[in-house]
């Protein structure tokens, strides 16, 4: 009997059972990752639940997806939650667990667990939904980069741009100065990134997960989009480090020349 196969990130086609059983024992291809569709049935489901049907027959569009991000908008354990969650904070829309991964990458269990462990802290302004993130503490500017959180990125870079500034016009009007306001507000940039980081991450995510849930109602076009547009850029992280030293030389340079 022929069967209707959903391989991840990958579009729909027709086989037999016997043929998709050989492929799985194999190991080939994870039923547990895969739907099917059979005649007769309301929506697809997972491959590990094949039956027989008719062969030759259309299956239904794309379904919509299965909702598991209560811990995004700040309710329960994963584990425990319901797999349907609106996320209350963001006008209603409905967020994919599995669109968050591919969005992610390869860091995706990180930020769960993190983003669980600051919804367990005590409900206060400053720790509600903040977690530390060393990474984003030691490299603030590159980090977001990274992260590509551009916006935030150029921000902070244009901050530290006029801190540097700043530092040099006292530097070449007080005698003695040993730019320590320079060192201390650049200190305050690391802990802000690395206290607001994960949440920042979290809350861009959400917002470009909106976008692709709008833009593309195509259950595999949203994870091929969230995995393109999410994870790192190295490249932009690089950048942001050639700018960030470009901008202490620079001023280095000025700090020299007026001292001689």
């Amino acid at each position: 009997m022929q069967i209707w196969i959903k391989p991840p990130y990958q579009t729909e086609y027709q086989t037999t059972i016997q043929e998709f059983n050989e492929l799985a024992i194999s190991g080939k291809i994870n039923s547990n990752e895969c739907y099917y569709w059979a005649e007769g049935m309301i929506d697809w489901e997972p491959a590990s639940r094949i039956i027989n049907f008719n062969k030759n027959v259309v299956p239904p569009p794309i379904p919509p997806p299965l909702i598991n991000t209560n811990y995004l908008s700040g309710g329960t354990n994963l584990s425990n939650s319901n797999p349907n969650v609106v996320d209350s904070s963001n006008n209603g829309l409905v967020f994919d667990n599995e669109i968050a991964a591919s969005f992610i990458g390869k860091k995706f269990e990180y930020y769960r667990n993190k983003w669980e462990i600051a919804n367990l802290k005590k409900r206060s302004s400053f720790t509600r939904g903040k977690s530390f993130n060393w990474a984003a503490f030691f490299f603030a500017i590159p980090w977001l980069a990274y992260r590509k959180m551009y916006a935030k990125a150029s921000v902070i870079l244009f901050i530290y741009f006029l801190i540097n500034l700043i530092d040099y016009v006292i530097s070449t009007n007080v005698k003695f100065y040993s730019h320590s306001l320079v060192n201390t507000l650049a200190t305050a940039i690391g802990g802000t990134v690395g206290w607001y980081g994960n949440s920042w991450y979290k809350s861009h995510m959400i917002k470009m997960i909106n976008l692709i849930s709008i833009q593309n109602p195509n259950k595999i076009s949203q994870l091929e989009t969230a995995r393109r547009l999410g994870g790192t850029n190295l490249w932009a992280c690089i950048l942001f480090i050639i700018l960030v030293i470009f901008s202490s030389c620079i001023f280095a340079l000025l700090q020299g020349d007026a001292s001689s």
